[in-house]
């Protein structure tokens, strides 16, 4: 009972954050669509898809590499903090500089691609301090971070678009939202669990070696829910893809709330591999019903209300892609169980078997995008998306009843 409310709290803490941000953001969005029309709304996605296939070579598997042993291990977390710190920072720098090589073969997005570096060094960071909040179960800290970055950005990023701004004042704004919210992380973890800035080589080629297949499938996941939006922009140009980004922005917005359950669940799972694998098994199945619930119950109220959505968040300019919200919107489906699996797989230590999953799920994405994109436009990525989340959803499945049932018998 105890474990079961401090999921609730958890839950409710991140829930009551989304919730704020993705209505923040959402505004933002609206005011965005309008002023910078369909054609900047395609360069404003190249340059996030670009953060978000960037930003993993800084990440190294860190991230749930430090939920899992900080939950499993409190009291190596000061030294633990440390040092993670130190490797991303080192990290941050190598992808840093060639990245900007790349960028310097860029021609109007130079400027904007710059200074979404500045957003990666506070991201970097951000997400240490996020996962020791997790870790420690405190996800009120995480709200709170999480708010203060949204309320900034949007609000400066409202008032710069309303005074004329572009792209590149949008970027200002989401450079100091980043810095506020990285400005509050830093005190509160200061304050709680003291961190000691450190290098300890040992402890770096455990956490390296450790995090490697963490790694990997944090890198393939990303890749698989940007490379349509890349592929797009190259094969079809700025106004098809800001049309699929509309789309894609509805299905990130609405499926927000069942991920945080996961992530409340996530050290819990880690402890119970080492404590209590029956009660493992018996969570994971009760988890798993009300996440297909969850995931049901969205697509389908995202397919029954896709027209009214993008035309109160886009407006009538992007009607195009109420048809790709319809069709994209089977992929919620696979993504809320795909998140619940894989980090069920993370607790159970079986990392370098969900890598695998997730790599051939990148394959197949990018195989077919470039089969269909070329043809079939914003469509082709859909269904390109929508497979390859489908046939990673049945190996994991295939693989964790297999882990359960061994489990069960030994019990």
């Amino acid at each position: 009972m105890r474990a079961f409310k401090k999921i609730f709290r958890n839950t409710f803490y991140l829930s009551v954050s989304q919730v704020v941000n993705k209505l923040l953001y959402l505004v933002l969005m609206m005011v965005m669509a309008r002023k910078l029309g369909v054609d900047g709304l395609g360069n404003y996605a190249f340059v996030f898809a670009f953060i978000s296939i960037v930003f993993p070579f800084t990440e190294l598997g860190l991230t749930n590499l430090t939920v899992r042993t900080i939950a499993r291990h409190k009291a190596q977390s000061a030294t633990l903090i440390g040092n993670v710190i130190a490797i991303r920072l080192i990290a941050f720098a190598v992808v840093a500089v060639l990245a900007t090589i790349y960028i310097t073969t860029v021609g109007n997005l130079k400027a904007a691609l710059l200074l979404s570096l500045l957003i990666m060094l506070c991201m970097s960071l951000l997400i240490i301090f996020n996962s020791v909040f997790r870790a420690f179960e405190k996800m009120e800290y995480q709200a709170m971070v999480e708010i203060a970055q949204s309320v900034v950005t949007v609000a400066l990023g409202v008032v710069f678009l309303a005074k004329g701004g572009g792209l590149l004042s949008l970027m200002v704004a989401f450079v100091l939202g980043n810095m506020a919210a990285l400005a509050v992380a830093i005190r509160i973890t200061c304050q709680k669990y003291r961190p000691q800035l450190m290098i300890n080589f040992v402890m770096w080629k455990s956490l390296l070696k450790d995090g490697f297949y963490f790694w990997m499938a944090f890198l393939f996941a990303l890749v698989v829910y940007n490379a349509d939006m890349l592929m797009l922009f190259y094969l079809k140009g700025s106004e098809v893809t800001g049309l699929y980004k509309a789309a894609y922005t509805i299905v990130k917005n609405v499926e927000i709330l069942p991920p945080l359950f996961v992530m409340a669940l996530y050290p819990q799972f880690s402890r119970f591999w080492v404590s209590n694998r029956k009660g493992l098994v018996n969570a994971y199945r009760k988890a798993f019903g009300l996440m297909l619930l969850a995931a049901v119950a969205i697509v389908a109220g995202v397919i029954l209300l896709a027209k009214p959505l993008i035309f109160l968040v886009f407006g009538d300019m992007f009607k195009q892609s109420v048809l790709l919200l319809q069709m994209l919107s089977l992929t919620i489906l696979f993504f809320l169980l795909n998140t619940l699996n894989g980090h069920y797989l993370f607790a159970v230590n079986r990392q370098r078997e969900h890598t695998i999953f997730a790599a051939i799920g990148v394959a197949l994405n990018v195989m077919l995008n470039l089969a269909l994109i070329p043809t079939y436009g914003a469509y082709g990525a859909v269904i390109s998306t929508t497979f390859a989340f489908f046939v990673t959803f049945v190996a994991r499945q295939v693989y964790i009843l297999r882990i359960n049932s061994h489990i069960s018998r030994l019990e």
